[in-house]
């Protein structure tokens, strides 16, 4: 059973069921040069904007809140896990990047929430 589906109806301002893609960047030493790898996962999330007040309780007050979203991430979770713990990851969401902050892990109940922030 996921919780998150159940509930869904409870939280205001979730956008329901968009297609992201999760990119990872790496360089690699391929015979001495810097050579770049991309990978990218299709996938799809729950969508929502935080709150200043969401925001302040994570990082002690230090950022803004504009720009900043929680996607609360379905599909295959250990790969979605092992993608977002990565250094370099960004989201890819209704033509805008988003470079990945945080993360919790509840793939128990059937998805992983990242909070990510716009890229300008």
């Amino acid at each position: 059973m996921n919780l998150l589906n159940e509930a869904i109806p409870a939280l205001q301002g979730l956008i329901k069921s968009q297609e992201i893609s999760i990119i990872n960047k790496e360089i690699q030493n391929v015979n001495g040069f810097p050579q770049e790898t991309i990978s990218e996962i299709e996938t799809f999330a729950h969508i929502q904007p935080m709150n200043p007040a969401e925001l302040e309780k994570l990082t002690s007050g230090t950022l803004d809140a504009t720009n900043y979203y929680k996607f609360y991430i379905i599909g295959d979770l250990a790969k979605i896990l092992s993608s977002v713990s990565k250094a370099d990851c960004e989201i890819v969401w209704n033509d805008s990047n988003f470079r990945v902050f945080y993360k919790e892990d509840w793939s128990l109940n059937g998805w992983i929430m990242v909070i990510a922030s716009q890229l300008t």
